[in-house]
Formats: structure tokens, sequence, C-alpha cells
């Protein structure tokens, strides 16, 4: 048996150590079979209808379209595979970047339709940078899971890098549920805490460049030995998730430039912050990096 896993845009980010780099991005590689454990006892628990300490992001409430549109990142012979996706889950999230701060906070919208053949009464969502390791000493917390619009208990556990949604309902295959999460991230910085603290240097900021690898709560991948919940690797790739589409818009500083997965599509300004909204065609994971230090160079190739 072989997994196919993510192998990360960030992996390539080992040290930030000139303010313009050039951004390679390789979407998916093949390894060997990984260890993995299905679902453990919970070593913590959080409420997840905890009122968040940030304003509550709102897609609905942005004047950016949040309709998805794949197409706009894929080559138009690419296109005819999306009719064979359309199960695929669907991320929406509206995302605030405080740089200053090295933090960020956002709301993400998963559609998600149960592909395998057994009904499912609890979906698992991974929290990467609680891992350490290759995230380095980030952290990723959830304030509130809503499922279907209805407030739910969720459950950490695999020392808060395994978040437990329960369903409300017996989720038969084919049927779909949609997961809201309000999560608030905080980014490790090389110069306040340390070389040490930023691991591969795919979540940490650095001279001036902040790397976002893994931010948001990612599903957990499903297959015939259940769900897959393994630590974070210190070595190795540092993500394996399943293909999903992603439709993102993030709320930045005007003098700040981000290259991200997928293509942007849309962008306006205000008085001191763009917005801006990023399509993906199905990828594993979505991956941002940014400086105001960055320059635009654009060419295509083949």
């Amino acid at each position: 048996m072989r997994k196919y896993f993510s192998y990360s845009s960030a992996r390539i980010l080992r040290k930030f150590s000139i303010p313009l780099i050039l951004i390679l991005v390789v979407i998916q590689v093949a390894i060997s079979c990984a260890p993995k454990n299905l679902v453990s006892q919970p070593d913590t628990a959080q409420s997840s209808d905890t009122p968040s300490a940030y304003p509550i992001v709102d897609p609905s409430q942005n004047s950016t379209s949040f309709e998805f549109n794949q197409g706009a990142a894929m080559l138009p012979a690419s296109q005819n595979d999306l009719a064979g996706l359309s199960n695929a889950p669907r991320y929406n999230i509206d995302l605030r970047i405080n740089f200053e701060e090295r933090s960020f906070e956002g709301r993400s919208q998963v559609d998600y339709t149960n592909n395998e053949d057994v009904d499912l009464n609890i979906l698992f969502f991974r929290l990467l940078p609680n891992g350490g390791r290759s995230y380095g000493s980030g952290s990723l917390t959830v304030n509130r899971v809503l499922v279907d619009g209805e407030p739910v208990q969720s459950q950490l556990s695999e020392h808060g890098t395994v978040l437990a949604v329960p369903l409300t309902v017996n989720l038969s295959p084919s049927d779909s549920v949609q997961i809201t999460f309000d999560f608030v991230g905080q980014v490790p910085d090389a110069g306040r805490d340390g070389e040490d603290s930023n691991g591969y240097g795919i979540f940490s900021y650095n001279q001036d460049v902040m790397a976002l690898a893994g931010w948001y709560p990612i599903l957990a991948v499903y297959d015939e030995d259940g769900w897959n919940l393994d630590p974070v690797s210190s070595i190795g790739d540092s993500v394996y998730s399943g293909i999903a589409f992603y439709n993102l818009l993030v709320t930045a500083p005007e003098d700040l430039v981000i290259v991200t997965t997928g293509v942007e599509v849309g962008r306006e300004g205000t008085a001191d912050a763009v917005n801006a909204q990023f399509v993906s065609g199905p990828v594993r994971d979505f991956f941002l990096i940014m400086s105001p230090e960055y320059q635009v160079e654009t060419s295509s190739v083949n």
C-alpha cells in the first residue's frame, strides 16, 4: 500500500536568509506508507462554543464574492476533471492577517460530503501548528465549532493536534454537512523566540517574511484503516491530507505582498488594508507566504 502525501510548498523554506526569495510549489509526491493510529482517548478537552476574544469573521459580510471558481486556477485542458471531483471537500476561508503581531484570525466553512461506504458520526480535523517539531513553537486555537449552523462541543486530543467534531446526525454515504470554525493563530518569531522555534520555517516569521503552512483546521484522512491521526513529524513531510478545493479571502496590510497556492481572482482596497481573493483547483493544502519586501515577476512556461 502506498499513500500520497502533500509535498508542501513551504518545505523548501528552511531559512529566510535573504529578503527576496523565489517560491517553488511542488504539489504532490508519493512516499512510502507512514505509521498511523486510530482514535485515541483525548488528553485535553476544549469547549468549542467558548466566546472568541476576537471579532467573529463572517464571509457573508464581505463585499468580495465568495463564489467558487476553481476553473480560474486550472489550465483549460484540466477543467474537464472538475466533474469527477464534485464531492471533494470545499474550504471557504475568511482570513485576517496581523503582520505586526505575527498572528491571524479567521473563519473556515468546510463543505464535506461523505465519500466513504460507511456512516460517519464524527469528523476529525488536524491543528498541525500545535504539534511543534516541523511547525516550530506556534499555535492554532479553535474558539467555536458549528455543524450545519448549530454549536457543538468538540474535543481535543493528541496534544492539541486533533479536533474531534461530533455530528448531530449520522452522515450516510453521499450525504453532506457544513462545519464552521472560528480560529486564531500565533506564528513563532525567529527574532524574538530564536531560530530554534522555527522548526522547518514553514510556520514562522523571520526577516520580514511570514510563512503559513497548516494554519487552518485541516480535515483528517479517512481510509480503509480508519482516521489517520499521526503525530506531527519532526522530519519528512509535514502534512497528510486529501484533495480539496479552496476559496480564500485575505484581509491584510496594503503593503504586504502575498504568495499563495492557487491564483488571485479579485482585489479591493480599504483605507489601510486590502482584501484579496484566491481560489485553487484540486490541491492537498493551501500555503501562504508574505512580506512587504517581495516583488512580483510572472511568466508562463509550456
